[in-house]
């Protein structure tokens, strides 16, 4: 007899939640790499390498510290963005009057807001793509009643299927239980005759 269980939302769910996972972290991982470059770019644009390093020499607390900031790409408001890194930078104070501060313009023509508009671009194409999959990956287990049956039709995804199946085969041992509880009981057998 083969290991099945039937499935269950919680399942379809958790199984469609985790194959996505594994599936596109990676590559959110990597433009979230790329994100984090470009924001240290914008900052060492921001503050050049001799005010960086007066900056960087001042006793911790004097400056104050964050993880993001704003800038706009793109004179016609549409590029405003906020940047973050993976740690604090120091930004002076005159920068963090306000939260959300926009702290530099790059027009529509520098390097800058092209560069912003492709990582923006591949962010949302993986959003997308993600999105796709998602839905086809719900569909798939959602058409299964049993882990034997979505193992049968998806044999590629059977890691994600099988922690929902029971350890052991299933044997139906009804006929020794209702025996036993007959005798408990003393109720005879019916015959059928």
């Amino acid at each position: 007899m083969t290991k099945s269980t039937k499935l269950t939302k919680y399942m379809r769910d958790s199984i469609c939640r985790q194959i996505i996972k594994d599936s596109f972290n990676p590559q959110f991982e990597e433009i979230t790499k790329e994100r984090i470059a470009f924001s240290e770019k914008v900052y060492d644009d921001i503050y050049s390498g001799d005010r960086r390093k007066k900056m960087d020499s001042l006793p911790d607390g004097w400056l104050p510290e964050k993880e993001e900031f704003s800038v706009q790409f793109g004179s016609d408001g549409s590029g405003y963005c906020r940047r973050a890194f993976d740690k604090p930078k120091r930004f002076l104070a005159k920068d963090c009057k306000a939260y959300n501060q926009c702290l530099k313009i790059y027009e529509v023509d520098h390097p800058f807001t092209k560069t912003h508009q492709d990582l923006t671009d591949m962010l949302d194409d993986l959003k997308k793509k993600r999105d796709k999959a998602q839905q086809q990956t719900q569909a798939v287990l959602d058409s299964c009643n049993t882990t034997k049956q979505l193992k049968e039709l998806w044999t590629e995804a059977a890691k994600y299927i099988e922690q929902y199946e029971p350890a052991e085969e299933r044997t139906t041992q009804v006929a020794l239980v209702t025996d036993e509880l007959n005798e408990l009981l003393n109720l005879g057998k019916v015959s059928n005759g």
